[in-house]
């Protein structure tokens, strides 16, 4: 008896039936063939499904894998079925190429793997939809029949192949003859499927053993690029176990290419957690470094969860998939090559004093076993510079071999590639942003790329048929621009690859779910270096800004009809007579620059800009420019503006320069170049942050900004220096026009206004839908339980979809999994809808419906959580939105459309407050799925088209300020505690109690009640102490920041050296005792007496005598006494 017979008995499976029977005779006979053969009935069936149902489009051209991954196939069969499909796929190629030898225990997996996708295609298409159970013991008797028992068995593997590969193509015409299959045929087989999988019922099986669970750690290690039999074995004999037999079995062990092992793998049962087989692998390890003299590379793994443990002093951590040899090949070497962080030269990359400190404190974060760190630097300060003589510093000591350096935008990647060609001439370097090939090789020692390009570069580039950039091939990430590429996606990149990572910027936020420093596992306000602007300033290194800020009337107060004149009055009839419908007599400041466009307003911005902005050629000439406008239609007006006012100038003098322009990185290196135009550059956020031009001596803000971030990036485009750019002279500063008055709202509010993460459409409407199901569920108030089920379906079903294959989905497997279980969603919690959120929202794959009728079901749900959870704040805000959905859809669309016309009495009602607010939840849900249809009729500029006017303005409340960056920089709002406490204590030096500590004098009660008011008050909290300085004494800390005065400290010994005739040699120690705390404030240990710099004496020969030695050790204890604080 076959578990397949079920198949057999109906015509309508017959193509691919008894290619599943073969493979089952196959198991006994040879496992590796029956493999081969599962995959050839799973090709045959996945086909079958292509031809016979009506909702899968086979794509032109594609393989197995590409039916597979088709998000509609794994829609319809659900997630959970789609990954474990590709256990089959994966394993049945690397059979049928001889790359692996498989045993009957996987064999049988993947046989049963098969057949429950069998079971649930004859459930969801079959004549008889009751549900199978596997037998293993049917599945290895299926060969012992009198059919194979004799020929079969005695001819070769490669016979078998052969005659199976016959069978095979019979039955695969037989298929193809299933395309001619009727319309009318597909239409029945796909409503019966319809209809059937709201019944289906998974096939129950026992959790799978340690064994079985092997067979997903094979594939894992298999897509790592390691063969079975070759470099990597199991149950591999242990010697020297402290156990009665002195020996044990190691479940794998992955082997380099002398035979000595890299790593060891324990695996456990799928529901163990992976952490249970830590000691055990440690135990293995320990033993096999007695026996080759290395230890190699621990992982755990239960078949869902790999952890790695490694003897470099990190913490045990997750990773996201295994190794390949080339990764712990360079982990091994590593391990044993590795030097310290210390003695190394900067000089030829790094000149600059702060780039050195940055990369020094770098290396000491990294040595002290922290894997991630953040460099906070101003902008222009030379962070590239900074990172490259990182990556030199940490390649040279052996600590990386492989970098990826990533920033979102194209022109960033290109600047430091082209830095990366001058200062890393002796690495291989690549920038898979290129258009040459030759600049794009993917095996480069550096590779530079956008976060968008790694993305799809992950699951793409193969070498040799392997996987190349596997989840330990970098073993150094760089993040530019951290304070806004690290969230949503991106952060995938990040869980995938385990390396160490460095990220920069010049203004991290510290925004909900924006929290940079939290990604880099730091404390708020305390990164790993910080070199704020006002610094740079200060040191000569960056330049500093003045600022003309003024507002226009229209800016400011909005357009009044009635305030204008007579002519302009004129002008604003006609702009708006070819739309009547949307005529206003007032806009407010809001809409200028936002759908009205007023050209006298940009002349006048305009003519600001020509009047005060800074000039090159003797003043003939504006100086290079960058106006920041609000949209891309605000920019063309601009530029249109400029041409008309300034025609002498010539049409590419100012231009456009956006997202929308073709061919942007060609129009932005013309504008860095000093002797091209344009000479103006309209920017809608493309040259807000990043862009090197330090011939930039004008910036224009000609739109509000809310972010602090932003708007000091934006800033930090003129802050770099230039030498000989204005007739000869250096650039000493640059001019900041704004029109939009965004330094007073900083003024008001110094760190702008906090971000929302932004996230996806599907994402919301999925959370919603979660906690709509919540508040429902045993809620007596609602006869719900055919909605609630609905909305289960439903909710599984958008899990399901998620595409398992990619590396994004790769650390989320486990979430994905579980949510694909409708049981998970019978008790939802707060917890869980944390979960979905975190974990499974960023991953949906949007649905194909249109975008308007997907907005308008993420409204409705809306209601139906507002309305159900009793808010009425915000149910009364929902309905409102509503309204004018239905009052546009009959104002705008009308009867024109019969879907409109016949739902005129229902749209006619929702204008009603009363039938609003008296619907149920049935209601509610009705009218989406009513209107959801109709909304796609509204145009998206349903609100009128944009207006363009030119009535005048005027320009009022002019200001100019010099030294802008003193005036307006908040650095302390993220200057770490540390660089807070020491420039506080350097500043008020000469004052109170930081001037007694620094003058060795006692303190009094009040003065220490003062001193912790200013370091756990004033500079920060008790609790920046203590993380910062751990148990250090707060005088003894400040006495260090400050030393010691001079004449305090010849005060402090001039008692011991008047009260004793002391020889040459001995004063000369004294004196340097007193440089010494003259310079670090107190000698905390005696055992500095015999170090540097007093190594040059022999104290015990200068002080034979050990009475004057005590005297002199008791006078260096007094001084250090005076400062500690006993409180």
């Amino acid at each position: 008896m076959s578990n397949f017979d079920f198949l057999t008995k109906q015509v309508l499976f017959k193509s691919f039936a008894s290619a599943a029977v073969n493979a089952e005779k196959c198991l006994s006979i040879e496992p590796s063939l029956a493999i081969t053969q599962c995959r050839r009935a799973l090709e045959l069936a996945i086909n079958w499904m292509y031809n016979v149902d009506d909702e899968l489009l086979k794509p032109e051209g594609a393989d197995l894998c590409g039916l597979m991954n088709n998000f509609r196939f794994r829609k319809i069969i659900g997630e959970s079925l789609s990954t474990n499909l590709n256990l089959i796929r994966k394993a049945g190629n690397q059979a049928a190429h001889g790359q692996r030898n498989f045993n009957q225990e996987t064999a049988l997996l993947v046989l049963n793997t098969l057949f429950v996708f069998f079971d649930w295609i004859n459930q969801n298409y079959g004549d008889d939809q009751t549900p199978h159970s596997f037998s293993r013991e049917n599945a290895l008797n299926a060969g012992n029949t009198q059919e194979t028992e004799s020929k079969e068995l005695v001819i070769s593997y490669e016979e078998k192949i052969q005659a199976l590969t016959e069978q095979n193509l019979n039955l695969q015409k037989q298929n193809d003859a299933l395309s001619k299959i009727t319309l009318e045929q597909k239409e029945r087989l796909t409503a019966a499927r319809k209809e059937n999988s709201q019944n289906y019922k998974k096939p129950k099986n026992p959790p799978l053993t340690e064994a079985q669970t092997r067979a997903y750690i094979d594939i894992m290690l298999a897509d790592a690029g390691w063969v079975k039999g070759v470099d990597w074995k199991e149950e591999v004999l242990v010697e020297g176990m402290h156990n009665v037999s002195g020996t044990g079995f190691q479940d794998y062990v992955l082997y380099d290419d002398d035979g000595k092992p890299l790593a060891v793998v324990e695996a456990k049962r799928k529901d163990v957690p992976v952490e249970t087989g830590r000691e055990q692998a440690k135990i293995y390890a320990d033993n096999m470094k007695n026996k080759y003299g290395v230890r190699p590379v621990i992982f755990t793994s239960n078949g869902s969860s790999i952890h790695i443990l490694y003897d470099e002093n990190y913490p045990e951590r997750e990773i996201s998939s295994f190794y390949s040899k080339s990764d712990l090949q360079f982990l091994i070497y590593r391990s044993t090559h590795k030097q310290l962080l210390s003695d190394y030269s900067l000089n030829d990359i790094c000149e600059r004093y702060y780039q050195k400190e940055a990369i020094n404190s770098v290396c000491e974060h990294f040595s002290k076993n922290y894997r991630k760190a953040l460099l906070v630097m101003a902008t222009g300060s030379g962070k590239t510079r900074t990172i490259l003589g990182l990556i030199k510093v940490l390649a040279e000591k052996n600590w990386i071999k492989n970098v990826l350096f990533l920033a979102d935008r194209t022109s960033l990647v290109s600047q430091a590639y082209s830095a990366a060609k001058t200062y890393l001439k002796s690495q291989t370097l690549a920038n898979l942003c290129e258009s040459k090939k030759e600049d794009r090789d993917p095996k480069a020692r550096i590779i530079f790329s956008t976060y968008q390009t790694m993305i799809s570069t992950i699951d793409t580039v193969f070498e040799d048929g392997k996987r190349l950039f596997t989840s330990g091939h970098f073993s150094l990430i760089i993040c530019d621009e951290a304070h806004r590429s690290i969230y949503n996606k991106y952060k995938e990149i990040f869980r995938y690859f385990d390396s160490l990572l460095v990220g920069l910027t010049a203004t991290p936020k510290n925004e909900i779910d924006k929290n940079t420093y939290q990604e880099f596992g730091l404390e708020v306000g305390d990164p790993t270096y910080y070199y704020p602007l006002e610094t740079a300033v200060n040191d000569g290194y960056l330049v500093d800004f003045h600022t003309i800020k003024f507002n226009t009337d229209f800016m400011l107060n909005g357009i009044k009809y009635k305030e204008l004149s007579d002519e302009d009055k004129e002008r604003w009839d006609e702009a708006f007579a070819d739309d009547e419908e949307h005529y206003v007599e007032e806009v407010n400041s809001g809409a200028i620059n936002k759908w009205l466009f007023n050209r006298d307003t940009i002349r006048k911005v305009i003519s600001a800009l020509m009047d005060y902005g800074l000039k090159i050629e003797c003043g003939d000439k504006i100086g290079k420019t960058i106006i920041f406008a609000r949209n891309h239609k605000h920019a063309e007006e601009i530029v249109e503006t400029f041409n008309q006012d300034y025609p002498y100038l010539g049409g590419e003098f100012c231009q456009v320069i956006d997202n929308q322009i073709k061919f942007h990185d060609n129009l932005i290196d013309k504008f860095k170049n000093p002797h091209k135009d344009p000479q103006i550059a309209v920017s809608v956020d493309m040259l807000d942050t990043g862009i090197d031009v330090p011939e930039c001596l004008n910036l224009v803000f000609f739109k509000p900004v809310y972010s602090y971030a932003k708007f000091w990036q934006m800033i930090g485009r003129g802050t770099r220096k230039c030498d000989g750019l204005i007739d000869g002279d250096d650039k000493k500063y640059f001019v900041i026009i704004d029109a939009c008055r965004n330094f007073d709202f900083f003024e008001e509010n110094p760190h702008g206004l906090d971000g929302k993460l932004q996230i996806s459409l599907e994402h919301r409407t999925f959370v919603i839908r979660a906690k709509l199901l919540k508040a429902l569920t045993g809620n007596g108030k609602f006869d719900s339980k055919e909605y609630c089920d609905e909305t289960v379906k439903a909710l599984t079903g958008k899990v399901r979809e998620i595409n398992q294959e990619t590396f994004m989905a790769k650390t989320h497997l486990g979430a994905i999994r579980k949510y694909s279980d409708e049981n998970t969603f019978t008790e939802l919690t707060d917890e869980i809808i944390e979960d979905l959120n975190s974990q499974i929202g960023e991953l949906l794959v949007p649905s194909e419906d249109d975008i308007r009728s997907r907005r308008f079901d993420n409204l409705m749900y809306g209601i139906e959580l507002s309305y159900v959870s009793e808010n009425n704040k915000e149910f009364n805000r929902l309905i409102s939105n509503l309204k004018k959905i239905s009052a546009v859809l009959l104002d705008n669309v009308g009867d024109s459309i019969d879907a409109v016309k016949k739902n005129r009495a229902l749209l006619e009602r929702l204008l009603k407050d009363e039938f609003v607010q008296s619907m149920t939840l049935k209601d509610y849900e009705d009218i989406r799925k009513q209107l959801r249809e109709l909304v796609v009729y509204i145009e998206n500029n349903s609100s009128g088209k944009d207006i363009y006017i030119d009535v005048e303005d005027t320009i009022s409340n002019i200001e100019t300020n010099e030294s802008g960056v003193s005036r307006y920089a908040d650095t302390s709002a993220f200057e770490p505690y540390k660089n807070r406490v020491e420039r506080y204590v350097r500043e008020h030096i000469n004052e109170g109690v930081i001037c007694k500590i620094h003058n060795n004098q006692k303190l009094a009660t009040d003065d220490i009640k003062e001193l912790e008011d200013i370091v756990w008050n004033k500079i920060g909290t008790k609790d920046e102490y203590d993380k910062t300085y751990s148990k250090t004494n707060i005088g003894v800390l400040i006495r260090k920041i400050s030393g010691l005065d001079k004449k305090a400290a010849k005060d402090a010994f001039s008692k011991f050296m008047d009260s004793h005739n002391l020889t040459a040699e001995q004063s000369a120690f004294i004196n340097l005792v007193i440089d010494y705390v003259v310079e670090n404030g107190l000698i905390e240990e005696n055992k500095i007496l015999i170090e540097n710099p007093f190594d040059q004496f022999n104290l015990g020969e200068v002080f034979s005598d050990s009475t004057l030695l005590n005297e002199l050790l008791s006078s260096i204890k007094a001084v250090s006494d005076n400062a500690v604080i006993r409180l």
